[in-house]
């Protein structure tokens, strides 16, 4: 057969873009462009791997709500919901936290079920404030309501509230809601000017002069709550 000369030749040339191959290959890992493992190339996914890793290491509640979050705002949907009931099934104990119930809330608000979403709120935030009132009235040595305040996640499921109201039109609940958020926590400024908008487009221009002035106490340099201001005085 090598007797030929074309199977010589072609014998050559295979040989040749065989090993043109390999250099290629060689040259790309050596490059990092074909890297030999997987690295994650957005902040997004190196999330997902920290938290991924949080729930096969220890199944820690943070984490796996977290991971729940990550994959539906990455539109891993599917693979978000199987994730929410192995972590429902697995009954963890999220009582300063409401770990499971604030990943579902999130899981529907991404699939903009916005309704389904305000029940699993509010009945979080129920949860969270029990608790938290409950913990703070013991005698217990390690008090975590006494140590740590109130729950995040009722201020986070509290503004995710104010958020869907706005969405949907519903201005007065809207108010409500973050009338609660700042009795309880009054010195967030971002959610003053949060109110004060509203108000505004509600038509009580006195009371979102006052929440820009409230908000400006603490950033006294915000150009939005300048500008906040300079549009309630033009228009009162």
């Amino acid at each position: 057969m090598w007797a030929d000369p074309v199977v010589r030749i072609l014998g050559v040339l295979i040989f040749l873009v065989v090993i043109g191959g390999l250099m290629t290959l060689i040259s790309m890992l050596v490059t990092g462009v074909l890297p030999l493992m997987y690295s994650p190339q957005t902040a997004d996914e190196a999330d997902l791997v920290q938290y991924q890793a949080a729930v096969d290491e220890a199944q820690d509640p943070e984490s796996w709500s977290r991971l729940i979050i990550a994959l539906a705002r990455a539109g891993k949907t599917a693979e978000a919901n199987r994730q929410l009931e192995a972590f429902r099934a697995t009954d963890p104990d999220v009582t300063r936290t409401q770990a499971v119930a604030y990943a579902e809330a999130n899981l529907l608000m991404i699939e903009e079920r916005y309704e389904e979403a305000l029940v699993v709120l509010s009945g979080l935030r129920s949860a969270l404030w029990d608790a938290y009132e409950t913990e703070l009235a013991s005698n217990k040595e390690k008090n975590w309501a006494a140590a740590y305040g109130i729950p995040r996640n009722y201020f986070q499921a509290s503004l995710d509230m104010a958020d869907i109201h706005i969405r949907l039109g519903q201005d007065e609940k809207a108010l409500e809601v973050l009338d609660d958020y700042l009795a309880k926590l009054p010195t967030d400024a971002s959610t003053m000017v949060m109110r004060a908008r509203l108000k505004m487009r509600m038509g009580d221009l006195a009371g979102a002069e006052k929440d820009f002035l409230s908000a400006q106490r603490f950033l006294p340099d915000d150009e939005e709550i300048r500008n906040g201001l300079e549009e309630v005085r033009a228009a009162q």
